[in-house]
């Protein structure tokens, strides 16, 4: 985000900057706390050997708060749009679908293998249920409302993030193990499919401000008669992050509404359905000013093929892993078990 030196794109940084700090030293004290008690650092001996009291709870709400506030859930989100909108587009890609992801895999790895034999998991799930609602719904409300582009794929992201946090209140609650293995399905396709589709996203963003010299939706009115192939991308991954069928989105959120029914917790359906319905609001209304609007946005760049054909890909394939449905669930299974989380194991 510093790279284009600008005031508003240092504050970014130093802001993105400081969190990270603030979550890595929150991170590593809950780790001192856990050697402190346990007198190792193998995530399974300490699964095995932790006791409860004071000082796991302490370790166990400073690792998820550390871990957290790196992947940005709310209310710990508040970096991630100024760095979003001030980052390169490739950045930006690379910082949503796969950086956020990373701190996402390893608030799962020491909830459900380090920490899952004691108490604070099973309680404090519906906890994670409330800010990925919360998240859903205030992402997605703050992207309805965004003038820029990127700020509106960032609120985005934001919102997306809420459904992938489902998996914890799932799993805190009463479900028997078929419905179990149909949360974590959802899960890993919805971080599969939103990596996908937002990576697109950014990279065409990235190229309709090189083409029009702003980001400013409000003047990038038509601008796919400038960029059809940029425009057609945005449309298609704006198809898998609503959720449509047949997109890897569709498959994701309906696996996830099937996992929520079953866990008979009812008020976390608001985030695949309200979630759903805002997303569609800010897509829809990033897509008519690109495609219908009366005048034409000014293209002085030029955006090279490689650049469109890059994006295209990604979105393409965020809705074709919708096709392959069984065989994306195995591959998850199999990583899944691999990396020792075991929720999608065999």
């Amino acid at each position: 985000a510093a790279l284009s030196g600008d005031l508003s794109s240092l504050t970014a940084a130093l802001r993105y900057f400081l969190v990270a700090l603030a979550g890595s030293l929150a991170f590593l004290l809950g780790i001192s706390f856990i050697y402190a008690q346990t007198g190792t650092l193998d995530m399974y001996a300490v699964a095995q050997s932790a006791p409860e009291g004071p000082l796991m709870a302490a370790a166990f709400g400073l690792i998820c708060v550390g871990l957290m506030s790196k992947t940005a859930l709310f209310p710990f989100h508040f970096w991630l749009p100024p760095a979003h909108g001030n980052a390169p587009a490739p950045v930006s890609a690379v910082l949503s679908a796969l950086v956020i992801k990373g701190s996402f895999f390893v608030i799962l790895k020491f909830w459900f293998v380090v920490f899952h034999g004691l108490s604070g998991p099973a309680q404090t799930g519906w906890i994670l249920g409330v800010l990925a609602l919360v998240a859903a719904l205030w992402g997605s409300y703050q992207a309805l409302i965004q003038s820029r582009l990127k700020l509106i794929i960032a609120y985005s992201s934001v919102g997306q993030l809420g459904y992938m946090f489902l998996i914890f209140p799932l799993l805190a609650g009463v479900l028997d193990p078929a419905w179990k293995l149909q949360a974590w399905a959802g899960c890993g396709y919805q971080v599969l499919s939103h990596g996908l589709a937002k990576a697109a996203l950014f990279l065409a963003a990235g190229n309709l401000i090189q083409a029009s010299g702003t980001d400013n939706i409000h003047q990038l009115r038509n601008i796919a008669v400038c960029l059809p192939m940029t425009s057609f991308t945005m449309g298609l991954a704006g198809v898998s992050l609503m959720g449509l069928p047949p997109s890897g989105g569709f498959m994701a959120k309906w696996m996830l509404l099937q996992a929520i029914l079953a866990s008979g917790q009812w008020w976390l359906a608001m985030v695949p359905v309200l979630g759903g319905l805002l997303t569609a609001g800010y897509m829809f209304r990033l897509l008519s000013h690109t495609f219908v609007s009366e005048a034409q946005a000014a293209c002085y760049g030029r955006v090279f093929f490689g650049m469109e054909k890059t994006a295209l890909i990604l979105a393409l394939t965020s809705i074709l892993i919708g096709f392959r449905a069984q065989e994306v669930v195995f591959f998850l299974q199999e990583r899944t078990a691999v990396l020792g989380l075991g929720g999608l194991g065999p």
